[in-house]
């Protein structure tokens, strides 16, 4: 914007190297289309971050290695007190009452090969589901009834149990809840719409397409601050300071989690993973500071050229108002109020409409109301 006293360029809502203070243009619509974008920021910022980390974990089968080289028997599990022991501890504390079974029964079918290929089986299903490679895949009571049944024998060595007909039927009541969840899924996550919705979400178009949201929500955001006489490095910064706040959120959650013990399950399952999720972040946080650091000098830059051309301007003036003494003949004193009274009644009679001022000579821009040299008004 053009300021209405001495014609040169200022940004709204800031001061004018003549003085005056330039009005805000739309603060209401800009402010509104910051809070807008801030929004959808931050929800592509956790979207692409989530996009990124799952599919390197899919990718590079973290999850199922992880499962692979775990000890299942060194996982620790607190009990209702408190206390914490091994998993084979609290399964045979909890769920044992026969002095012959010992807790070297328990470790040795938790160390049996097919619970791993089970769980294993079941999270490749899953990973390809999600990568729009295969159909999806339930854990039901009648799989963990066949599981158990296929490896009767096991059971019977070391824990003496025979699994009849009645303990499959008891088993499967008890794990119905698995087969509400399949009926859910039927209904709800394998159609069409859904399926696609989850497909699209681990796919890499995902992570391309929000890359270039978060482009086009930076571009809008400086137009409109451009539209509206703002300063574009204000844009700038506000945009990575957005930027900078959810993914550093993220990032030291993670970051400070994948130190902790991976002696309780979840941490055991999710240390390897938490990796994926810090290093994501990570990349979206550092190019936040990035665009932060390139915003600061764009905003010094602009106002250290208006102090300085403000301060070459007083320097000019200060010039020009400069008292020149000469030595002058007391006889031409008389002369000299005269010629001074001569070009006062000719000054007020002068048309400063053409933007000359009267008081010093400084040809203005037309139509100014203030000279930009001393500040003689003109109309």
């Amino acid at each position: 914007m053009v300021c209405k006293s001495c014609g040169q360029k200022v940004f709204s809502g800031e001061f004018c190297k003549c003085g005056e203070k330039a009005p805000k243009v739309n603060g209401a619509v800009v402010t509104i289309n910051s809070i807008i974008c801030s929004i959808l920021l931050v929800l592509s910022i956790i979207c692409i971050i989530l996009t990124m980390s799952f599919r390197n974990i899919i990718n590079n089968n973290i999850l199922v290695d992880t499962i692979k080289d775990i000890d299942l028997c060194s996982i620790e599990v607190a009990d209702e007190s408190g206390e914490k022991m091994h998993l084979d501890e609290y399964i045979y504390n909890n769920y044992i009452d026969d002095e012959r079974i010992t807790v070297q029964n328990v470790d040795n079918v938790l160390n049996a090969p097919f619970i791993k290929d089970f769980i294993v089986e079941k999270l490749e299903g899953y990973q390809n589901f999600c990568m729009d490679e295969g159909d999806m895949v339930y854990v039901t009571s009648d799989d963990i009834v066949n599981l158990i049944d296929e490896n009767s024998k096991l059971l019977f060595n070391e824990a003496g149990l025979n699994f009849l007909e009645p303990d499959k039927e008891q088993l499967k009541n008890d794990l119905r809840v698995l087969d509400d969840f399949k009926d859910f899924s039927d209904n709800y996550l394998t159609g069409w719409f859904s399926s696609g919705l989850i497909h699209t979400f681990f796919s890499f178009a995902n992570v391309v397409f929000l890359a270039v949201f978060m482009a086009v929500i930076l571009i809008q955001w400086i137009v409109v601050y451009k539209l509206n006489s703002r300063r574009i490095g204000k844009a700038l910064r506000k945009y990575s300071i957005v930027f900078i706040v959810p993914s550093f959120l993220i990032f030291a959650s993670t970051f400070s989690f994948v130190f902790l013990e991976k002696s309780s399950i979840l941490n055991t399952l999710t240390s390897d993973l938490k990796w994926s999720f810090t290093i994501s972040s990570g990349i979206i946080f550092a190019i936040g500071v990035i665009l932060l650091l390139i915003s600061i000098p764009m905003n010094l830059k602009n106002k250290n050229k208006g102090a300085v051309e403000l301060s070459s301007d007083i320097a000019e003036n200060s010039v020009d108002e400069q008292p020149i003494y000469a030595a002058v003949p007391q006889h031409a004193d008389k002369a000299s109020n005269e010629t001074i009274e001569d070009n006062n009644n000719v000054s007020g009679n002068v048309n400063t409409d053409d933007g000359l001022c009267p008081q010093c000579g400084h040809q203005n821009k037309i139509g100014s109301s203030f000279c930009s040299r001393c500040g003689t008004k003109l109309k």
